[in-house]
């Protein structure tokens, strides 16, 4: 927020923005990694801006920043919640892992179900899973749990109750094809 200048719809004149990141959480001011911001939204009094920072990173842990500049003055730097200040508002933290979507379309119908499960569960195939492999990841590309499919059975059930609620992906694959799917363990 910035007296006279954001709380008018559209724009506030003069200012420039941008959305800094580094693999280390230290003052922002001292980063060299900057991508400037374009305007987004009026959000109450505040003008919101927006920049893309994530998809070109390689996998990692990364802290992030906001940094304005009004009409050529010093730069202001923002964390959560309010201008960072190193303890109560501090950077953000990024986490850049591998896609959870990707499909390699070469499976066809395979079922995973229920999805939320519980502790059983089941997978049917409409092809042939011979040498496949059934693996679960947690969100940091852990593997969680494993097993080898039975070849040529088209529907197996595994009692996953040995892990805890959460968000996993669901990977099955084999020497030719691959498929990742989003898991919920209730």
């Amino acid at each position: 927020y910035e007296p006279g200048i954001t709380e008018g719809a559209g724009q506030g004149a003069g200012i420039s923005a941008w959305i800094g990141y580094h693999t280390e959480n230290t003052d922002p001011s001292t980063w060299t990694n900057w991508v400037e911001a374009t305007y987004n939204t009026d959000a109450g009094n505040n003008d919101e801006y927006m920049a893309e920072i994530g998809s070109t990173l390689p996998y990692g842990t990364y802290y992030y920043a906001s940094r304005f500049i009004i009409s050529g003055g010093n730069y202001q730097y923002g964390g959560i919640n309010g201008f960072w200040d190193g303890i109560n508002n501090i950077s953000g933290v990024l986490l850049v892992t591998d896609d959870l979507t990707i499909i390699i379309n070469s499976f066809s119908d395979v079922n995973i179900y229920p999805n939320p499960v519980k502790s059983i569960l089941n997978i049917s195939f409409g092809c042939h899973s011979n040498n496949t492999k059934l693996t679960i990841l947690n969100i940091l590309g852990q593997e969680m749990f494993s097993k080898n499919l039975n070849n040529g059975v088209p529907k197996q059930s595994f009692d996953i109750s040995i892990l805890h609620s959460g968000t996993y992906i669901i990977k099955i694959q084999n020497n030719e094809q691959m498929i990742n799917k989003p898991l919920i363990i209730q």
